[in-house]
């Protein structure tokens, strides 16, 4: 048991610092390997561990042995693929392009370790960790961080809008299922989702709508409270949008000493955000979509990017005979092989995402794969249903996999892990 809460506490601790420096922190050098490729490594070494393991070894880990199957069954397709449907021998390479299904193992490792830890104690610690992030996001990254992760880590990257959105969204789940009273969690809510919004419209499209469907579906959820309590409501909506032009002036200014007040604060507030819809062209990335040569389009430049590659990959593979099984996971997709500049593979040449969760599993792994990652997200909401409401299950679950379709989340590593380890504890909690 002693062992058993020293893993659980460290356990903990890692995913606390994956969430407030991300990249960075997934980048430190441990002799001559980064903390994300041991991660991942130990990722594979535990699923090797768990597929030969007994049922009642497993069962002691995870009471529902159905979503174990699938994870087995997920296994042996990936190891199916990487022995049969690839044109070199298994490198270093194959392991990382193959990483969102080894860090599905996070789902166990969150249902067993964080299970017991004071849910509490996770929501305090999350709420810190949100300031933090909070801080680090609108412009106040400490310099002596900044100076620690160039000198120890292979790179330092400011926190992408996906990982913060994130961190956030954990943070709420855990404050909601914490036995807090509503009102808490309603304000705790409304105030931290008002505080980031900003910078996810300045940021990410992809994070913007995950955290307004977040809040479209919790404020569904708590619809009941909203009525009850009518004056608290109004007063924590009005409290959430001061939050929201203070954030939307801090992200768009950035300006010293105050100075983000001086002259006429109505129209400071217009023009902030009207500059911030602007500048990421929200309307024309939701909206702007259009048919053109059979294949559909966008007005707007980055949107469109992305559906040019995504159904390249898919008339690719259909042409070559890989849409059942895929590329496989030796080598880079070869539509990303454009050869003008920058092309596909960005500007330092070394991108290799096509920005979109279930695009890359079906490229990697074809529709074999990719029906199999859908029955088992079913499987887990069918096991979660039986324990909360369909809201919250689907609050948790869909601005994630709606930030997944628009960004390279599932193919890093802190946000994979954060996610499935919580997505364990919530599907099992009791």
């Amino acid at each position: 048991m002693l062992i058993k809460n020293i893993f659980t506490y460290l356990y903990f601790v890692l995913l606390i610092l994956l969430s407030i420096f991300s990249r960075s922190f997934a980048g430190l050098y441990i002799s001559q390997f980064r903390l994300g490729e041991l991660l991942i490594g130990g990722a594979l070494l535990s699923y090797l561990i768990f597929f030969i393991s007994g049922r009642s070894k497993i069962l002691k880990l995870v009471p529902n042995f159905l979503i174990v199957n699938k994870l087995k069954i997920i296994f042996f397709s990936t190891f199916f693929l990487l022995v049969f449907n690839s044109t070199k021998e298994f490198d270093l390479g194959s392991i990382r392009r193959s990483s969102y299904v080894w860090t599905l193992i996070f789902l166990l490792f969150g249902a067993y370790l964080l299970k017991d830890l004071d849910k509490p104690i996770q929501s305090y610690i999350f709420a810190i960790n949100l300031v933090a992030l909070y801080l680090f996001s609108y412009g106040y990254y400490p310099n002596f961080i900044i100076d620690f992760f160039k000198q120890f880590s292979d790179k330092f990257d400011f926190i992408k809008a996906s990982d913060i959105f994130l961190s956030l969204l954990v943070a709420n789940q855990i404050v909601i299922r914490s036995g807090f009273n509503k009102k808490i969690s309603l304000v705790f809510t409304i105030f931290s989702s008002f505080a980031f919004l900003p910078y996810f419209i300045s940021q990410s499209r992809g994070s913007t709508l995950a955290c307004l469907v977040f809040m479209f579906i919790f404020l569904y959820e708590m619809r009941n409270t909203l009525i009850k309590y009518k004056i608290f409501t109004f007063i924590t909506l009005i409290g959430g949008l001061i939050i929201f032009i203070f954030s939307t002036l801090l992200i768009t200014q950035r300006i010293e000493n105050n100075s983000v007040f001086e002259g006429n604060f109505q129209n400071e507030i217009v023009v902030a955000v009207d500059d911030n819809l602007k500048n990421k062209n929200i309307k024309e990335g939701f909206f702007g979509f259009y048919l053109q040569d059979g294949r559909l389009m966008s007005k707007d430049n980055t949107t469109n990017w992305r559906l040019d590659i995504w159904q390249d990959l898919f008339w690719d593979l259909n042409s070559n005979g890989n849409i059942l099984i895929g590329y496989g996971f030796d080598s880079i997709f070869p539509v990303m092989l454009d050869p003008t500049a920058p092309g596909r593979l960005g500007r330092d040449g070394l991108n290799e995402n096509v920005h979109n969760y279930f695009v890359n599993i079906l490229g990697r792994g074809g529709l074999l794969q990719l029906i199999l990652f859908i029955i088992l997200y079913f499987t887990i909401i069918k096991n979660w249903m039986k324990i909360e409401s369909k809201a919250m299950i689907f609050s948790y679950l869909i601005p994630v996999l709606i930030v997944s379709s628009l960004d390279v989340t599932m193919e890093g590593v802190q946000f994979p892990i954060i996610f499935y380890s919580y997505l364990g504890l919530f599907a099992y909690s009791d």
